[in-house]
C-alpha cells in the first residue's frame, strides 16, 4: 500500500515552505532606504550638482542662517546642504556675488570664504561637508577712470623667494590679465571684485587657483581677503 500525502498535510508543508520567504521581505522592508535628494526642488536661480544621490538641500533665510552680522552685510541668498555621507557639491546662484559657507562640523559654524567664479551668470563654487553656502553682495571694483589707474611695471620677480599662504583669499581691484607667470604669458582675465584663493606671493605678484588653473596676477591691483599677511 502506497503512503500518501493527505491534502491538509500537503497544505501545512507548502505554507511552511513559504514563511521564511515571507520573514525576509518582512525584514528588508524595515531596512532604511536612501532618502531622495530635494536638491531639484529648490527654487529657480539656484543649482545645486552633486554625485550623491540622498543629498538634501532647503532654501534658508534669517533666522535659519542666525548670524546676524552677516544678515546685516546683506544676505542675497542662502541654501542647507547635509545628508550624504560625504557632502561635495557645486551651487550656483543665478545673481553676481561672493560665497561664504558655514561649516555645520563646528559649533559656532565657521564662517569660511569659498572660490568662486562666473558662469553664465551664475556665481559658482564648490564645497565639501554639510552646513550653508550664501550668495553675498560682491566687492565693488574700483569705480574709477582708466587714466586714474596707478600704473606699475610689469616685472618678472624670481620664484625663488616665494612667500606661501594656507588660508588667503584676493579680490581683484580691476579686471587684469591671468598670466602663467610673474610677467609672463596672458592667459585669461580676473574680472574686478572677483575672490580666489590665493597660494602664494612675490614682491609684485599672487599666485591665485581660478577654476582649475593656477596663475599669476598682479598683487598691486589686489586686496587680501583673509591671512594674507
Amino acid at each position: 500500500m502506497k503512503n500518501t500525502l493527505s491534502p491538509l498535510l500537503l497544505l501545512c508543508l507548502l505554507v511552511a515552505m513559504a514563511l521564511p520567504a515571507h520573514a525576509d521581505s518582512a525584514e528588508l522592508s524595515r531596512l532604511p532606504r536612501a532618502s531622495a535628494s530635494t536638491c531639484m526642488s529648490l527654487p529657480q536661480g539656484i543649482i545645486v550638482r552633486s554625485a550623491e544621490n540622498d543629498l538634501q538641500c532647503q532654501l534658508v533665510s534669517g533666522a535659519g542662517i542666525g548670524v546676524q552680522s552677516l544678515l546685516d552685510a546683506g544676505v542675497i541668498s542662502a541654501v542647507d546642504l547635509w545628508g550624504a555621507a560625504t557632502v561635495e557639491a557645486e551651487v550656483c546662484f543665478a545673481a553676481r556675488g561672493r560665497l561664504l559657507f558655514l561649516d555645520a562640523a563646528t559649533s559656532p559654524r565657521q564662517q569660511l570664504p569659498l572660490a568662486y567664479h562666473l558662469r553664465d551668470g551664475h556665481t559658482c563654487g564648490s564645497i565639501q561637508g554639510a552646513g550653508t553656502a550664501l550668495l553675498m553682495p560682491a566687492p565693488a571694483a574700483q569705480p574709477v577712470a582708466p587714466a586714474a589707474i596707478p600704473v606699475v611695471p610689469v616685472i618678472p620677480d624670481p620664484l625663488e623667494n616665494l612667500v606661501e599662504y594656507e588660508e588667503c583669499w584676493v579680490v581683484a581691484q580691476y579686471n587684469l590679465f591671468y598670466r602663467e607667470k610673474p610677467a609672463g604669458a596672458i592667459l585669461g582675465l580676473v574680472h574686478g571684485g572677483w575672490s580666489l584663493q590665493a597660494l602664494a606671493r612675490t614682491d609684485n605678484w599672487y599666485m591665485v587657483k581660478h577654476g582649475d588653473k593656477v596663475g599669476w596676477i598682479s598683487l598691486h591691483y589686489s586686496w587680501g581677503e583673509r591671512e594674507c599677511n
